[in-house]
């Protein structure tokens, strides 16, 4: 792995800590320019913009639950675990390493 292709996936991967429900834009663009370029660069945002899209997916459930006050305890641990989860892969990208999001859901 390449100290570009290294960059380029943490990008892909910290881009996507945007307020809430646009996360999904940063892997987006990258997995967009890159999915016939570089097949590693390319899974990793592959694997960030499901991880996002899974996030919005949950957002929304919390959102209905707020109405019953769990929703509010999930909201805030959705957002914490996005920035915990997003840095930890940011950093494997540029170890040289994969990472799987947990509680994620294979859209793409």
């Amino acid at each position: 792995m390449t100290k570009d292709q290294k960059i380029l996936s943490a990008i892909a991967h910290i881009s996507a800590i945007l307020p809430l429900g646009f996360g999904f834009v940063g892997p987006l663009i990258v997995w967009l320019s890159k999915r016939n370029d570089d097949d590693i660069v390319a899974e990793h945002a592959k694997e960030a913009l499901n991880f996002q899209l899974s996030l919005i997916v949950m957002y929304l459930i919390a959102w209905v639950l707020v109405f019953v006050l769990v929703g509010i305890f999930m909201l805030w641990l959705l957002s914490v675990l996005n920035v915990i989860l997003v840095v930890v892969a940011a950093v494997k990208a540029l170890n040289g390493e994969f990472f799987r999001y947990p509680f994620s859901i294979k859209f793409i």
